[in-house]
């Protein structure tokens, strides 16, 4: 027959183990940080918007919506990315890269709906040219957010 003390200490030691698996189960996972790795640099030999005469122009507005990443719907969490990519000059969408984004699946989902968008191209001295843009994409678990 066991001692009082030894039940005594194998009470405590349950009830210490359930106390820490309820407040376990209660707590909720911390948020997810933002990417910390550095972003690329520009493109050398590409302008940015900001340096041609006539900027590219979306084609379709507004933009095809990112589809929400299933995995953020889930924990019903919002994000966003920022994401850029060239247009060439004859307006393909090439080297399309995600330099910040809360969560890898904002900048996955943003990288893959910017990849269906359409622009004209660039024009610098009355020719069209390549350039690069940097554009945020905002994912709003209410619905309220810009695309």
């Amino acid at each position: 027959m066991k001692s009082f003390a030894a039940v005594r200490i194998t009470t405590s030691l349950t009830l210490l183990a359930c106390a820490l698996l309820i407040a376990a189960c209660q707590s909720k996972p911390a948020p997810p940080t933002a990417l910390t790795a550095e972003p690329p640099p520009p493109p050398t030999g590409i302008l940015s918007a900001t340096e041609v005469d006539q900027a590219p122009r979306l084609l379709k507005y507004p933009p095809p919506r990112p589809d929400y990443p299933a995995d953020m719907r889930r924990e019903n969490i919002s994000g966003s990315a920022t994401v850029r990519f060239i247009i060439t000059h004859d307006a393909r969408i090439i080297d399309i890269t995600v330099i910040q984004a809360t969560h890898p699946s904002f900048g996955d989902a943003a990288a893959r709906a910017i990849a269906r968008w359409q622009y004209s191209p660039a024009v610098k001295d009355g020719q069209p040219i390549a350039c690069y843009l940097s554009v945020p994409v905002v994912f709003d678990i209410t619905g309220k957010g810009a695309p």
